[in-house]
């Protein structure tokens, strides 16, 4: 293969990885059934999972020991206390961590070691008075390891000297650097990762009558935190591929029979097998706040060390209060105070002036959108902020103390009907500010400054502009070259693609009021139909906004792009790219901007599909014919926020309160009491779900970014996803007559009535109607940060959408659609842009278009 493609700078198998380790170890193929049949083929052999954990890592198919222990002890006639331990051990593998390719590979491992522990003391203080302390401490922890790192990092501490010898044995089949294994990622999976995240409660309930009242007071304090520890990339990575030296040999008349298709196959496969690097990378971070470099692997900057914090407290007062013998009132407030997160270790950030830092140059709130040009800001600026940080006054957010929450119930046995008759109601407010550690994780341990990833392609690490495994390891190449950038310096404009969240100033905690009212009447003995009214209300719901929203309107780039679409010059476009080579055009010499956007491949196709979005954000981040990121903006004068408010970054999220949702069902329920051995319990509920939000973000806790407006995200509102308009659920018991005292067999032998006695016969039923249908397209008009697009709704869409009809050989589900390709606009006789059309749209049986790209 060498000697046919006679390529100068991949003459042979790599000596260092690929042929002793690599190839050395594959064994041969016997799976015929993948790959060309020729060059390429599969392996298969049966792989034993000693324990299976998946990638959210809670997994029920892990090895698991549990230990239970409990302890009761009645200090005296009153005084109990009482402990109760339940402890795991799990643990298993998982593609995170690394399955073996072929046999006689290396397992990674994960190990998952939950611990719950719970005490109390209930003291009677008074034959009215009782008080019940008690405290709890709950530990999750996960850790998971790659072959390479087995026992790795116990204590948060990277030490090689502590691996197992099978990690050991792994470690010597890569090559190393200063002392650190060289990670070709051909081979390679994820790096060492762990969490534990401790909580404690302590709680105190005091509980009293007096005359037709119970009262009950008390309080909670809760501590929770969350510790973790990353390698992402800090130690040498290389990913292999052709790299910037491209391999001019293999075509299909130097290798007769080669089929046009598998050119990249057969280069990948010599670049791989010459240990060809495609680019090299390195992650970069701080050990502490007062550190002003980054380090890498040399210096100690292994692992990545993180515990975020929240405490939060609470105190509740209620009281039941039988006002009569068919009245009871229940009457309550409670007051919550949820903590601002930090991190212990001092490494918390937030933009430096918080809210209105994130609006850049442009100005310092909302009213910086959508004005090209604005100015009164300066550039966003990261500093560290939190509890233990340089700058412990600075809160990640601002603190949220106005949580009280009021509660009534009442219950009226109304005396005027034969039946028992019962009506109750209720209204409450809860409020819900549990941490969400994965969101501290990403906004205040994950914001640009704070650590540095770094990649580079050989072109630029050596004169050659060619790199392999061996010659990577040379002296000079690594730690790779930072460009100098150091610790929480600003983005510079020039960057356009990081991404950047924070927190809103007046972030507060959400709360829910729920009310509820229901009617209870008995029908007959032992049976009764209860009618109830719930509805509830998600008031100042937690929510991610992007302000780095991509403008078409205030610009003019809307009208641009029509007449640009439409085969027309637009001089806004003429303005913009003066000069500027893209394509085989250079703008002002042999065409116009429209011209130049026509014709290149990358937004022809845009142009040609109505994505205005995918244009203008190309304008804006695109180095195509400068050489930098908004070049195509900056060449010709155009303010650098031209087309976002802040063009630092990519994306730009704030995360505050702007969503809600409310919830109404009517619920039905019919209810049987055993008697004559039957029971059971029939339910209907109507319900409707709206919000302005799709659904939460399990990532962050915060609603999702995606809006179809960014001007009225009102428009948002509808259906949730766990909407559900009806269900229906029934469970039922019968008491099978048989034995003594039954209607049948009751003078059976004794052997026999033992035999039949005591069964049961028990079902449950449950149906409900589907969820909501949402119907996306992938073109993007308004926005290009997300798919966040719908179709328009041209026509009817037919009864019974959604249904299924199964076929012979096929399920269907929107019976009576099919697409077809959508009429083309006039592009002004423009066959490029005509040939790069591809809309299509939604019709139905009578070929009606039903749903089209907006």
């Amino acid at each position: 293969l060498f000697s046919d493609v006679k390529d100068p700078f991949r003459t042979r198998i790599d000596p260092v990885w690929v042929g002793p380790q690599y190839l050395k170890r594959m064994p041969l193929p016997n799976d015929w059934t993948v790959g060309d049949g020729l060059n390429t083929a599969g392996i298969r052999w049966q792989r034993r999972l000693a324990g299976l954990d998946g990638a959210t890592g809670d997994t029920q198919t892990t090895n698991r020991n549990q230990y239970n222990m409990r302890f009761d002890y009645q200090l005296n006639g009153s005084n109990k206390v009482s402990y109760s331990l339940t402890r795991e051990n799990n643990w298993g593998v998982t593609g995170q961590t690394g399955l073996p390719d072929w046999p006689g590979g290396y397992f990674g491992e994960i190990r998952r070691d939950p611990t719950f522990s719970t005490a109390s003391w209930i003291s009677t203080i008074s034959p009215t008075i009782v008080n019940e302390f008690r405290w709890g401490r709950n530990v999750d922890t996960w850790g998971g390891m790659q072959p390479t790192d087995l026992n790795c990092c116990k204590g948060g501490v990277f030490d090689t000297s502590k691996l197992t010898a099978w990690a050991k044995e792994a470690m010597a089949a890569f090559p190393q650097i200063a002392g650190q294994r060289f990670a070709i990622l051909q081979g390679m999976v994820g790096p060492p990762a762990g969490t534990w995240s401790p909580l404690m409660q302590f709680a105190d309930t005091l509980s009293w009558t007096r005359g037709s009242h119970s009262f009950q007071g008390g309080f909670e304090a809760t501590y929770s935190s969350s510790g973790q520890i990353d390698a992402i990339n800090s130690r040498p990575t290389a990913n292999l591929g052709v790299g910037t030296v491209a391999i001019a040999g293999i075509t299909t008349t130097n290798f007769r029979g080669l089929n046009t298709n598998d050119i990249t196959t057969a280069q990948n496969l010599l670049a791989n097998l010459a240990g060809s690097i495609d680019s090299l990378a390195q992650d970069f971070f701080l050990l502490s706040p007062n550190e002003k470099e980054f380090r890498g692997f040399q210096n100690g900057g292994v692992l990545k060390n993180r515990n975020y914090h929240q405490n939060d407290y609470a105190g509740f007062f209620k009281d039941s209060w039988k006002v009569t013998s068919n009245l009871t009132l229940n009457l309550g407030v409670r007051y919550d105070l949820y903590g601002t997160p930090y991190d212990s270790t001092g490494m918390g950030v937030k933009p430096i002036g918080g809210q209105a830092a994130l609006f850049g140059s442009s100005g310092k709130d909302f009213s910086a959108r959508f004005r090209p040009g604005a100015t009164g800001g300066s550039p966003t600026i990261i500093g560290f902020a939190g509890k233990h940080s340089p700058n412990a006054d600075t809160l990640i957010y601002n603190n949220d103390l106005n949580n009280i929450a009021p509660s009534f119930g009442f219950s009226w046995n109304v005396p005027w009907f034969k039946r028992s008759t019962v009506v109750r109601g209720g209204y409450g407010i809860n409020y819900t500010g549990a941490p969400t550690f994965l969101q501290y994780s990403s906004i205040i341990g994950g914001a640009p400054g704070s650590s540095l990833s770094i990649s580079r392609a050989p072109g630029v690490l050596v004169p050659s502009q060619y790199l392999d495994i061996a010659s990577a390891m040379a002296p000079g190449i690594f730690p790779l070259p930072t460009g100098g950038i150091r610790p929480l310096e600003p983005v510079p404009v020039t960057n356009r693609v990081t991404g950047l969240q924070g927190f809103a100033d007046d972030r507060v905690v959400p709360y829910v009021p729920n009310w509820n009212l229901s009617v209870q009447q008995e029908l007959v003995k032992n049976l009764t139909l209860e009618v109830r009214y719930v509805g509830s209300k998600g008031t100042k719901l937690r929510s991610a906004k992007e302000l780095n929203t991509i403008n078409i309107f205030e610009n003019g780039i809307l009208d641009a792009f029509n007449i640009t679409r439409a085969g027309g010059n637009a001089p806004l476009f003429d303005a913009m790219l003066n000069g500027i080579q893209i394509g085989t055009i250079t703008v002002g010499r042999n065409g116009s901007g429209s011209e130049a956007l026509r014709q290149f491949a990358t937004t022809n196709q845009w142009i040609a599909n109505g994505e205005v979005a995918r244009v203008a954000d190309f304008l804006n981040s695109s180095s195509t014919g400068t050489g930098e990121a908004g070049g195509l903006l900056r060449r010709n004068g155009f303010p650098e926020n031209f087309v976002v408010v802040n063009p630092q970054f990519g994306s730009l999220q704030l995360h505050g309160n702007d969503d809600s949702s409310n919830y109404h069902s009517l619920q039905t329920s019919v209810r049987k009491r055993l008697s004559r051995g039957l029971s059971g319990e029939l339910n209907y509920t109507w319900s409707r779900a709206l919000g302005n939000s799709a659904a939460g973000n399990a990532n962050t806790g915060d609603t999702t970014t995606s809006e179809r407006d960014p001007r009225n995200r009102q428009l948002q509102k509808g259906l949730l996803t766990f909407h559900r308009t009806q269900g229906l659920k029934a469970h039922g018991t019968w008491e099978l007559p048989f034995g003594p005292n039954r209607a049948l067999l009751s003078a059976a032998p004794v052997w026999i009535n033992r035999i039949v006695e005591g069964w049961n016969v028990s079902g449950i039923f449950s149906w409900n109607s589907g969820q909501p249908l949402s119907i996306l397209t992938t073109r993007r008009t308004l926005d290009s940060r997300a798919n966040i697009n719908t179709p328009d709704l041209v026509g009817v869409l037919p009864d019974g959408l959604g249904k299924v009809r199964q076929g012979d050989g096929f399920v269907e589900y929107f019976n009576g659609l099919s697409t077809q390709r959508a009429s083309a606009p006039n592009f002004g006789g423009n066959t490029t842009v005509a040939g790069r059309f591809s809309n299509q749209v939604v019709v139905d049986s009578a070929g009606n278009i039903v749903l089209q790209n907006p």
